[in-house]
């Protein structure tokens, strides 16, 4: 059964897949369930989608085998330019490490073709539910890995409980969860804890981020979450 909210507010899906009778079941099959679709036929034309639509998707399902350049590579351009939408891979492939590359590249799920109807629409939901973006594509939750970061509470979980974190490392993290993927200056993660006297000698920011990182860290078996960039800053991404 659809949640009372997805009747009220429907939510936006993106289906980018070159299989033309998939994509016109797919789109009828999310109508029949409330949702709102849209289509593209390859990645191509991804660029010009959000350059040009009035509503961010609330989630994308990507095909991996497609003419040109592949899903794979537009997963990293959305992990990139989008890191707010989750995305679901849907391939033939079954290479356990396409899965494993997908994930770690920043897709949500991996799903193989043929799949069931059932099984996706409550992947999707599940998805939707998880990660919950507004009109403008503003997230209020943000999945990664094995944790996930609530952007209103500013708290950091798994499925062991809640992280602590200090006021200074909530700025931080909060940071970095909004640039996914992308290197953010030292001297701008300075500001964000109130340094306003910030020296490129000064290493407050390093001092923070490794207390961050370890606390990561230490509850995932030492996998890398948090990245540095030699004389520039820091960046957040998975990596398996």
């Amino acid at each position: 059964m659809m949640p009372p909210e997805l009747i009220k507010n429907p939510k936006k899906i993106l289906i980018v897949d070159d299989d033309k009778l998939l994509q016109a079941y797919l789109m009828s099959l999310f109508e029949a369930q409330n949702y709102i679709s849209d289509q593209l036929f390859s990645g191509d034309g991804l660029e010009h989608y959000f350059k040009t639509l009035k509503r961010m998707p609330d989630l994308i399902l990507l095909d991996v085998l497609m003419p040109g350049k592949d899903g794979f590579y537009w997963l990293e351009w959305l992990t990139a330019h989008y890191p707010m939408i989750p995305v679901i891979m849907l391939t033939v492939e079954s290479k356990q490490q396409d899965c494993i590359f997908a994930l770690s590249s920043g897709a949500v799920d991996y799903i193989n073709k043929p799949f069931d109807i059932k099984e996706l629409l409550l992947r999707v939901q599940i998805m939707m539910r998880l990660h919950s973006t507004d009109a403008t594509g503003s997230c209020h939750k943000f999945y990664f890995g094995s944790y996930w970061y609530d952007f209103d509470s500013k708290t950091l979980q798994n499925q062991k409980g809640n992280l602590h974190l200090t006021e200074n490392e909530k700025s931080l993290f909060d940071t970095l969860c909004k640039h996914y993927g992308k290197t953010v200056s030292r001297e701008q993660l300075s500001v964000e804890i109130g340094v306003e006297d910030y020296h490129p000698m000064d290493r407050r920011i390093d001092v923070h981020i490794s207390h961050l990182r370890n606390k990561l860290e230490n509850l995932v078996g030492k996998s890398k979450y948090i990245h540095s960039v030699r004389n520039s800053g820091y960046f957040l991404k998975y990596d398996e």
